[in-house]
């Protein structure tokens, strides 16, 4: 269910960017005002919105394999002589693919907020790598 709670969301948000680098001419301002060090380009800022949209495509893709790959997973097990590693396999590369998805999300967080300049990225990627590390290292 969360797969494809967040493979909708991920298409949503693709779809939504790319709507915005078509349509808007004056996204130069709203984002040059809180740039500090980097490049203020229309062209740059256009080409890191299609980045994030890239990303977000990247997200839906896995999000959908995910589903896929646990849907068969669902019928490997209900289905009568289907190997028990073949189930697990499916479950395998589901768990996989929702990984990959969410990895697409936690890189959207700095990709968002380069667009604000570089320090913003800088400061968010480190800002992700110290939350997933206390996340994945915390005794539990």
């Amino acid at each position: 269910m969360s797969s494809s709670f967040l493979a909708s969301t991920a298409i949503l948000i693709a779809v939504g960017l790319l709507g915005f680098v078509i349509s808007t001419d004056g996204v130069s301002r709203l984002v040059h005002g809180l740039n500090l060090l980097g490049s203020y380009g229309d062209v740059f800022t256009t080409l890191k919105l299609v980045l994030l949209t890239g990303n977000f495509l990247f997200a839906f893709f896995n999000f959908t394999l995910s589903i896929r790959y646990y849907n068969y997973a669902a019928f490997a097990v209900v289905v009568v002589g289907e190997a028990k590693t073949t189930a697990i396999g499916y479950l395998e590369r589901g768990a996989m693919h929702y990984t990959l998805g969410m990895r697409g999300y936690y890189f959207a967080v700095p990709l968002a907020l380069w667009l604000f300049g570089p320090l913003w990225l800088l400061a968010a990627s480190l800002a992700i790598v110290v939350a997933l590390y206390q996340h994945d290292h915390s005794p539990s």
